[in-house]
């Protein structure tokens, strides 16, 4: 596989399909991107679980399934490399659950 890419490249580079900086400047200028998450928020991971249901509520009365007892197990075994999911969905299913013993049936 890397005798295939080394090839693709050296066929492309003596066909001439690549430029340089000096040729085309218009193809090296630094670019900048928005990842949309120029202020990091600060709130806790189980918060977050928490207001995205609160968000699912309002918006359609329903709730989304996150499988929480497998993120737990998997959370377990990894040495709690996935804990901020673990912690979203303990804080969705929160809400979910004081809705559901408040009476409304989902």
């Amino acid at each position: 596989m890397l005798q295939q890419l080394h090839d693709f490249i050296k066929e492309n580079y003596e066909q001439g399909n690549f430029y340089s900086s000096k040729e085309h400047p218009e193809y090296y200028r630094p670019k900048t991107y928005s990842t949309g998450q120029e202020q990091r928020d600060t709130r806790s991971d189980y918060c977050l679980g928490y207001q995205q249901a609160v968000q699912d509520y309002n918006s359609n009365r329903t709730f989304r399934h996150y499988p929480a007892k497998t993120t737990a197990l998997i959370n377990k075994f990894s040495d709690g490399r996935i804990s901020e999911i673990s912690a979203y969905i303990a804080g969705y299913n929160a809400l979910k659950k004081e809705k559901c013993n408040s009476g409304r049936r989902l």
